[in-house]
């Protein structure tokens, strides 16, 4: 009887160690050799899917951790280092069933798209890894242009002769370019010392000029050297050219003309508050300016702009290369643009937007490119009206909604919407 008594207490003991480093073998507090030692990584879901330029993947990507006993390990940490695009976050924590998730945006490049996954230890140490993919291709209606996030986005500017962008934002002290029509954007290599911008014009002869957040003048010929013109000494301004030589900049009262490609400047005008401010100007090929003062006022000047008078018609207005004018019918709800061939002394109706499918469709914004009006509305379509034919086509209705402060045609036709912090730009037409 003692005798079966020791084999049992032996047994116990047995039994008791083994399931003692059983324990301790699978025990988290073990140094990581010994936690890591069989985990493996894999992708559950959302592998392989279909994005579009700059825009987060419609479903995130899951990973599991699973241990060597092919049961869900929780606490790991997976490691995501994309390739190309952006994640949300760098690293992802397993939950109570051994998965992560990542979210993953593309770049704007119509290429597929790589992300290198990596299981690592409390050292840091690669334990597993895999690699995902997207396919990430260019939209077919809106896309959000590659565009630093965070920008106070304060004026963009056109070369007519090539087509190249150019964009300054209030909190940066670089200047932005793109070559591809707002898609991609780059930093011009040289710049004059700024910790922000209030402008840039570009001249016809490639001139270009910008306006400091501190109100200082600067001009370049060739994108490298940059010419220090003049303090403005005001936080406000507004600057605009009319030519290869005549500039002028606007603040609070007065306006500020220069007949010598900014190296000089005098004053032209002075009022009260915005009644002299220039926010958009345009040449008629006679010669005679149009601006638009800051209360939204339409006026002409007959003598290069030492003094003004007003022109009967509506804000948003427009003017194409041949001195032919544009505007909206009325101020309030309207869907139609009229326009003048005769310098605003006759109006006729031009173009008047579909009312069935919105009913309180509006007009927005509008653009002249050419012989083509291109008219943002607020069903969150832009329409395209051509002149050489009288067709009427539509882009398809945005998947958000963008109240933008600018509007731009570029060179290759292509609608870029802007505000204070994004731009998004439009690429299709379809016949109404």
């Amino acid at each position: 009887m003692n005798y079966i008594k020791v084999i049992n207490i032996v047994i116990l003991i047995l039994c008791f160690c083994n399931y003692s480093c059983d324990n301790n073998e699978d025990d988290k507090d073990v140094n990581p050799e010994q936690i890591y030692k069989g985990l493996k990584l894999n992708v559950i879901y959302g592998d392989d899917q279909n994005g579009e330029f700059n825009k987060e993947l419609t479903d995130s990507i899951v990973f599991e951790v699973t241990d060597r006993h092919n049961i869900p390990f929780s606490n790991a940490t997976v490691k995501y280092v994309p390739i190309n695009g952006s994640v949300l976050y760098n690293y992802g924590i397993t939950d109570s069933i051994g998965r992560t998730y990542c979210y993953w945006s593309g770049s704007c490049e119509s290429i597929i798209h790589k992300m290198n996954v990596y299981l690592i230890d409390s050292n840091h140490n690669y334990r597993d890894s895999l690699v995902v993919s997207s396919n990430i291709s260019q939209p077919i209606n809106f896309g959000l242009s590659c565009f630093p996030s965070g920008r106070y986005i304060k004026d963009i500017a056109l070369d007519k002769k090539d087509g190249t962008l150019y964009l300054v934002a209030e909190n940066d002290s670089y200047i932005y370019l793109s070559t591809d029509n707002g898609i991609n954007w780059s930093i011009l290599t040289e710049g004059p010392s700024a910790n922000g911008y209030q402008g840039i014009e570009i001249q016809d002869d490639g001139d270009i000029f910008v306006c400091t957040i501190n109100g200082k003048i600067w001009r370049t010929s060739n994108k490298l050297n940059w010419d220090y013109l003049m303090m403005a000494n005001e936080i406000y301004i507004n600057f605009v050219s009319v030519n290869n030589d005549t500039l002028f900049y606007s603040v609070y009262g007065k306006t500020f003309k220069s007949t010598n490609n900014g190296n000089d400047w005098q004053l032209s005008e002075q009022g009260y508050f915005n009644d002299v401010a220039i926010h958009e100007l345009y040449t008629h090929p006679d010669g005679t300016l149009y601006k638009m003062d800051g209360w939204n006022d339409i006026m002409y000047s007959e003598d290069d702009g030492y003094s003004w008078k007003f022109l009967t018609c509506q804000e948003p207005f427009r003017m194409d290369i041949e001195g032919n004018m544009y505007c909206c019918k009325s101020s309030f709800r309207e869907r139609t643009i009229i326009r003048s061939t005769d310098k605003g002394n006759t109006w006729s109706d031009y173009v008047t937007l579909p009312n069935n499918d919105y009913s309180n469709i509006e007009i927005i914004d509008f653009c002249v490119h050419e012989s083509d009006i291109f008219i943002s509305a607020n069903d969150k379509r832009i329409y395209k009206y051509s002149g050489h034919n009288g067709i009427l086509s539509r882009s398809e209705e945005a998947d958000i909604y963008f109240y933008h402060n600018r509007m731009i045609v570029t060179k290759n036709g292509t609608i870029l919407l802007g505000d204070q912090n994004e731009l998004v730009y439009s690429l299709t037409f379809c016949d109404k």
